[in-house]
């Protein structure tokens, strides 16, 4: 071992988990040397014990300054003005500072000189410094890569703040607004962020005010490095045609699109819109990624359909041969706003469509969705079908409308898409005890031993037998074994009496168990055994996960999956 070149070593630890570093560190001293440094070049904090552990370790030597970067992936965890002024010491070459965190006892003047005399080389701020930007935007500000404001404070710096004539955020690449309800954001914000920040590529923004009414599109300057662009919000009532037309010309070569329309009614006529939904994506001649959230959208009758030329949107989708770039879609509507004798086998997304995507999410609404709920249930012929996907690495599907007799089949699902790595299945019922491997004996395709999946999301997933819809235990354990690579497993407001988890050689990097209803399991209430040692005071419990380790077992899991578009790209 002492034989290798030290890049060995590191290509070796980068495909290593942090869990198992530990013992790389101790096997020589040339293994030390490279392991330290990876060890300690991103920590992520899941609980207040991890970060006491993290400034104990810190004080034994100078480790610290091995620290590059820092998340905080809990904002439960709160710590003191001392505690952060330690922090802040021992680590001086921090580059990132992830997520918001909540301090005791604070002082904002000495907070802030602290922060920007410690951390001197940040190129990602702390959410909380956010509120503080004449505190830190000149010594910080020009080397900052990721940024997240609200709006107001970025209306000050960008509109209001003198600032040197010189001076640029010119290495920000990943910009946020937040909309508080203070200083909506609106074009001329828009057009000062993008000479202030002429690198931006991905552009976080909501559309919660109307437009400009004396704006010249004629003037309006592309941002032509903004690649990424997603909407949080958009209301509909403020002039959505004409945003859509702004949009159009202000980032013509995005190849990643994604929002969310907040509202039902449109205040206007919109017989004959002059820009929509459809005239914009069929102008971005570079999108490759597009996302649409109508999630509060209730009425099929609704205006917003009209404001976004739907059916002409759908045509345009689905043309053979393809018109358009398109490798990664998702469409989320809890309503069908398409006719049922339009004669189209399908709602929003053909087959033909689909078998060139990546990444793919959609609401099933009936039978009209046919083709793609033949992609889940249950194998009905033998031998194995032979119409798969293999393309496909992330599926997000929404069977709501659905009824509960459509049982999904995990087995179907890895038959049909055998590169899939990212699933999240939603509103559905499914055996509770599946065995893939034994189901692809029976089908005479014993040569499938496993699949790559590496994260399962459960949401409003009900565990049954095929005779019954009552709930039932939900048995992990067989799927599991037979993906080997699955390390992450978020369950929310899943029906059934209990969850076993017997793998006892496995470790997962986060499994994440809540629910809002008397018939799901808590992650309270689950008995956690690792590597053979009880860690829960549910020890009478019949729920058990079993395994060798687990690095984040919490009950966040609504968080991760309230983000369909998590896993596409």
């Amino acid at each position: 071992m002492r034989e290798l070149p030290n890049e060995i070593i590191q290509q070796i630890l980068s495909r290593t988990p942090r869990r198992d570093l530990v013992p790389c560190i101790t096997t020589s001293r040339q293994w030390h040397q490279v392991a330290i440094h990876r060890f300690y070049d991103r920590i992520e904090l899941n609980s207040l014990a991890q970060f006491k552990a993290l400034l104990r370790c810190l004080s034994y030597g100078t480790h610290g300054s091995l620290v590059h970067h820092i998340r905080f992936n809990t904002a439960e965890i709160t710590f003191t003005q001392d505690e952060f002024d330690t922090l802040a010491r021992w680590t001086p070459n921090l580059l990132t500072c992830d997520y918001t965190v909540q301090l005791r006892e604070m002082d904002q003047e000495k907070f802030a000189k602290l922060f920007v005399h410690r951390w001197k080389k940040l190129t990602l701020l702390p959410g909380w410094h956010a509120d503080k930007p004449s505190e830190w935007m000149m010594a910080l500000g020009p080397q900052l890569t990721q940024i997240t404001l609200d709006s107001l404070r970025f209306h000050t710096v960008c509109c209001v703040t003198l600032l040197p004539a010189n001076f640029s955020l010119g290495n920000l690449t990943t910009v946020t607004i937040k909309d508080f309800g203070r200083l909506p954001t609106n074009t001329p914000l828009l057009e000062a962020l993008s000479q202030m920040c002429p690198n931006i590529s991905t552009l976080t923004f909501d559309i919660m005010e109307p437009p400009e009414e004396d704006l010249d599109f004629d003037a309006v300057q592309p941002a032509l490095s903004v690649v990424s662009l997603t909407i949080s919000k958009f209301d509909p009532q403020i002039g959505t045609n004409w945003w859509f037309e702004y949009l159009q010309l202000k980032y013509p070569r995005l190849t990643y699109l994604s929002f969310k329309i907040m509202d039902d009614y449109i205040d206007g006529n919109y017989e004959d819109p002059t820009s929509t939904l459809y005239t914009l994506v069929k102008n971005l001649t570079d999108l490759e990624s597009l996302h649409i959230n109508l999630q509060q959208i209730t009425n099929p009758q609704s205006d917003v359909f009209e404001a976004l030329d739907i059916e002409s949107f759908r045509l345009w989708l689905n043309t053979s041969p393809r018109t358009h770039r398109i490798s990664s879609f998702s469409w989320f509507c809890p309503c069908n706003p398409f006719s049922l004798t339009s004669g189209h086998p399908y709602t929003m997304t053909s087959a033909a469509t689909a078998s060139q995507l990546s990444s793919f999410g959609q609401t099933l609404y009936n039978n009209r969705d046919g083709w793609l709920l033949d992609w889940i249930r249950s194998p009905q012929r033998h031998p194995v079908p032979t119409t798969t996907f293999d393309k496909l690495v992330t599926l997000d599907v929404d069977g709501r409308f659905l009824s509960l007799t459509y049982r999904v089949d995990m087995t179907s699902i890895f038959i049909r898409m055998p590169k899939l790595l990212y699933l999240t299945l939603r509103n559905f019922s499914m055996t509770g005890n599946e065995d893939p491997a034994t189901k692809l004996v029976m089908m005479d395709d014993s040569r499938r031993c496993s699949h790559p999946l590496r994260s399962l999301h459960l949401c409003h997933v009900s565990a049954s037998p095929s005779n019954t819809l009552e709930p039932h235990t939900l048995d992990m354990t067989a799927i599991l074994d037979f993906c080997p690579d699955l390390d992450q497993l978020l369950l929310f407001n899943c029906l059934c009496r209990n969850l076993i988890i017997d793998c006892p050689q496995r470790a997962f990097s986060q499994v994440s168990i809540l629910s809002f209803v008397p018939e799901g399991i808590q992650c309270n209430q689950v008995r956690l055994i690792l590597d053979g040692k009880s860690h829960s005071p549910a020890s009478e419990s019949s729920s058990v996960i079993n395994c060798k380790a687990i690095d984040r077992f919490d009950s966040e899991a609504y968080i991760h999956l309230s983000l369909p578009q998590q896993h596409y790209s």
